[in-house]
Formats: C-alpha cells, structure tokens, sequence
C-alpha cells in the first residue's frame, strides 16, 4: 500500500513531458490551419459576380433587340463580361449611353452601367435566336448568367 501512496504523490516529470508535447501538438495543427488559410484560400478568393438587373426588349416588327442594365453593380471589362449570341444574329452591340461596346466577338470595352443599353446595329435578331449575357473573373475560373433570352420561336 506504501509504495501505491508513493505513487500517487511522488512528483515524476510525467506532467511537464506531456505537456510539452501537448504544446507542439496544438502549434503544428495551428500552423496548418494557418497555412491552409493563407495558401488554399487565396485561390478561392475569386471575384463574385456582379448582381445586376437586366432587362430584354424584343420588337418582332424590325428584328430589335434591346438589352438594358436596369440596375445594380456596374459590369467592367476588367472583370470580362461575354454576349453571347446563340443563333443567327449578326452585326456589333452598341452601348448607346456609356459609348462603350460589346463587339461581334462578344469582347466588352469600358463599364456597362444602370441605364446603359445594347441594341443590335442592324436590327436584326432572329425571333428564333437566344442571347446570354455571361459575366466571366478576369481568371476565368468563375463565371455567371447575368440574363438570358430567347426569342418568341426559339
């Protein structure tokens, strides 16, 4: 019984040796954590989207079609926006308020801000013809449908 009582109160280095290796446990996963924060998130700080209302207009009687920015965040060709013609629709988008362009190619040039519109030059959308406006990161890994539309035989 002696040595049991010896035991339980003897002061052995058991106590510090464990509790330095608790220490260097928590600083290594720390330490992971961390670098998990710094290295793999910074990839996945990508630009979001921007929220943007737009709006469609279709007149069948000349083929136009109007494409609005009602409101929300201005769309930047820093963060590449695309328009995306999906049928026989010819002739460059004009922007008629901020004198900026979506070209034949879909590339956009200068700020497309509420209340700047696009209309196709030659008024001639297809009623069968569907239209996405898609905004791309400047990475290109993130992407996002601002608006789409569809024409009324499409």
């Amino acid at each position: 019984m002696a040595k049991v009582k010896q035991m339980l109160t003897g002061e052995d280095a058991v106590s510090p040796v464990i509790g330095v290796i608790l220490m260097v446990a928590v600083t290594v996963v720390l330490a992971a954590v961390i670098a998990g924060f710094v290295f793999g998130l910074g990839d996945n700080l990508s630009q979001s989207a921007p929220n943007a209302q737009i709006n469609f207009d279709y007149n069948a009687n000349d083929g136009s079609l109007a494409v609005t920015h009602d409101g929300g965040d201005a769309i930047t060709a820093d963060n590449t926006a695309e328009l995306n013609w999906a049928g026989p629709a010819s002739g460059n988008v004009a922007f008629a308020a901020s004198e900026s362009y979506i070209d034949s190619n879909g590339a956009v040039s200068g700020t497309i801000q509420a209340g700047d519109q696009i209309g196709s030059d030659d008024g001639g959308f297809p009623s069968d013809g569907e239209v996405d406006l898609v905004w791309v990161s400047g990475e290109g890994g993130t992407s996002a449908t601002l608006g789409e539309f569809a024409g009324p035989d499409a």
